[in-house]
């Protein structure tokens, strides 16, 4: 509009126009941000969740080991549950400070090692896109 303006008005000729390609970082929603603290710590969430793995399924031998938990049928289990680890280990992980969104990761963690490793992942592209920019988060939902 501003160009059509100044045109009309005999202020610039317009014989070419040209457009810039830059890119520019989103603005996305804090809520989805991760820095590097949180990535630690849900690594060491997640690798004292493989090692119980390990440990359980030593104890259980030939069960499939998939089975659900009554205690994690539901969702509200799984928040109460998060919550009481919250409680417990507040002060070895600092998991009070966790983002919603980290919350959110360590849920996909649950019941699974696929799941974990799909968390850990994530946390991979998280630390390699945080190498890249000056900046001491990165989003999780648009990382570029």
């Amino acid at each position: 509009m501003t160009v059509n303006v100044a045109k009309n008005m005999g202020l610039v000729k317009l014989n070419h126009i040209a457009i810039d390609g830059t890119k520019i970082k989103a603005n996305a929603s804090n809520a989805n941000l991760i820095d590097q603290e949180e990535i630690q710590t849900i690594r060491e969430i997640l690798k004292k969740g493989i090692e119980t793995d390990k440990e359980e399924d030593k104890l259980h031998g030939d069960l499939r080991g998939d089975e659900v938990p009554p205690e994690l049928t539901s969702r509200e289990k799984v928040h109460e549950i998060i919550q009481n680890v919250r409680k417990e280990n507040k002060d070895t992980y600092n998991v009070n400070k966790l983002r919603s969104s980290s919350i959110k990761l360590l849920e996909q963690a649950l019941g699974s090692l696929e799941g974990k490793s799909h968390v850990l992942e994530k946390l991979d592209r998280c630390e390699r896109e945080l190498e890249k920019t000056p900046q001491q988060t990165v989003s999780l939902t648009d990382p570029e």
